[in-house]
């Protein structure tokens, strides 16, 4: 009578085991099955494009100034950047309704569309209807 032996005993004694290419398979399917898991864990989460500048230099605004002098230096800054000295009243009511990072996300969208020449009327008529559509676009 012969007995039955088990699979993995089978191909344990195999010479194909002892091959670099079935090992690293082994390992690459791990990886693989582990990447997979991570990215099901991220779906369905919002990707935070801030610029990473941005972000530390409106953490360190927060750390030094009081909140009128960062809305007086954001406004200035708006602005600036925007070459709309006229539209201050709204630059001030947009700086005291809305966080920093978004108005800054907003004007380096602005500048971005002005760079590939997408803006149709004026920098400062394409950041006020930002932050008027801000509950669409974010």
């Amino acid at each position: 009578m012969t007995s039955f032996q088990k699979a993995g005993d089978i191909l344990g004694k195999s010479p194909l085991n002892n091959s670099p290419n079935v090992n690293n398979a082994d390992k690459d399917i791990s990886n693989n099955v582990k990447n997979v898991e991570a990215n099901k864990n991220n779906l369905g989460k919002k990707k935070d494009t801030t610029d990473p500048m941005t972000i530390k230099f409106v953490n360190l605004l927060k750390e030094f100034l009081d909140e009128k002098a960062k809305n007086k230096w954001l406004i200035e800054i708006l602005e600036k950047r925007l070459d709309d000295y006229e539209n201050r009243a709204y630059y001030t009511k947009a700086a005291k309704e809305n966080k920093p990072e978004i108005l800054l996300r907003f004007l380096a969208q602005v500048e971005d569309s002005q760079r590939q020449g997408k803006i149709k009327k004026s920098k400062g008529a394409y950041f006020t209807w930002l932050v008027t559509n801000k509950h669409r676009l974010l």
